[in-house]
């Protein structure tokens, strides 16, 4: 019964709190548990230690936006998993554009991996929603700031070799 009642109450919560359709009726009873551990993690925003625990969820049930969402943004606490996390984020948006908070999310995933460009539309897109707290809209213009500096600050690759830069250095000291 305890159960069945804790699964009533996360499918409620969670569909309703991310925008997303889950079916938990393909979950185990151990599964439903790691969800639970996973979500109380996430709603602390203990992201990084909640990360493998949604990981491991997310590749048994890899068709579950609810999953791909929660990795996808714990993913962006972990520098080895950046790449992972835009296109778990970005396969969220593809089905879901409702998601919540989903483009401010992609866009901090593309800042992440450097593509200032992405980030800063989806800042954008972000920014013009009507129901965004003054919080978020603070939070979205921190890193549409950032993104512009960083397009400023990163370097174009010009195949340079370390020797190179060592030589210059040399001659300017002289």
């Amino acid at each position: 019964m305890k159960t069945k009642l804790l699964l009533m109450f996360l499918i409620v919560n969670l569909s309703s709190i991310y925008s997303q359709k889950t079916n938990t009726t393909k979950l185990r009873s151990t599964e439903i548990d790691t969800l639970t551990v996973a979500q109380t993690m996430f709603d602390d925003q203990n992201f990084v230690m909640a990360f493998p625990y949604l990981s491991q969820l997310q590749k048994n049930h890899p068709e579950e936006n609810l999953f791909k969402y929660m990795t996808g943004i714990c993913s962006l606490f972990n520098i080895d998993t950046y790449e992972q996390g835009l296109s778990l984020l970005l396969e969220v948006y593809e089905s879901n554009k409702k998601a919540e908070n989903i483009e401010f999310y992609i866009a901090l995933a593309y800042n992440y991996n450097t593509n200032f460009d992405d980030a800063i539309v989806m800042v954008n897109k972000y920014l013009n929603k009507k129901h965004i707290s003054n919080a978020q809209r603070r939070e979205a213009e921190k890193l549409k700031m950032f993104c512009e500096e960083g397009k400023i600050l990163t370097l174009e690759h010009d195949g340079g070799k370390l020797d190179d830069y060592i030589r210059l250095s040399l001659a300017s000291e002289e």
